[in-house]
């Protein structure tokens, strides 16, 4: 194993490596942190494998996370996340997860969420057009007018 994360980080050149904190990940860290100076974070899950894969469902459904099509290894990745639990392996699945958390984590909110009280009059409708890339876009009240929805918004 030790052999195979020295393999990948020469290939890939990540920032930080991530292992979880067993006994077996506390010895890989301390031994590939001695010999190799590669930066080594050890995650400890706080849930079962089907809970944190759960907690990280939301991202790839809202389209966050982008699973490239023209790969090699994409089929049996994507077959591993879709036979979970039911599947023979869960090893992708599990660091999908675990790599998903510390990435939200590492990138939270800098400053403190604000909480806003909009009016329906300043709310805009946004209407999601199609242009000529494929690609959806938002049009604001210059396209669209007011917000015209549910009350109770203001």
């Amino acid at each position: 194993m030790r052999n195979m994360i020295l393999e990948c980080h020469r290939a890939w050149r990540p920032d930080e490596t991530l292992i979880e904190d067993t006994e077996l990940g506390r010895s890989l860290q301390q031994d590939i942190r001695r010999t190799n100076g590669i930066r080594v974070h050890l995650r400890r899950p706080r849930y079962d494998k089907r809970a944190r894969l759960l907690a990280q469902s939301a991202r790839f459904e809202s389209g966050q996370v982008w699973i490239p099509s023209s790969e090699s290894w994409t089929y049996d990745y994507v077959s591993e996340l879709l036979a979970f639990p039911f599947g023979r392996s869960d090893d992708q699945v599990d660091a999908t997860s675990q790599a998903l958390d510390f990435l939200v984590a590492k990138t939270a909110t800098l400053q403190p969420l604000q909480r806003r009280n909009p009016t329906r009059r300043t709310i805009e409708q946004r209407t999601m057009v199609e242009n000529d890339d494929g690609q959806d876009r938002f049009f604001g009240q210059d396209r669209c007018g007011i917000y015209n929805g549910p009350p109770g918004l203001g």
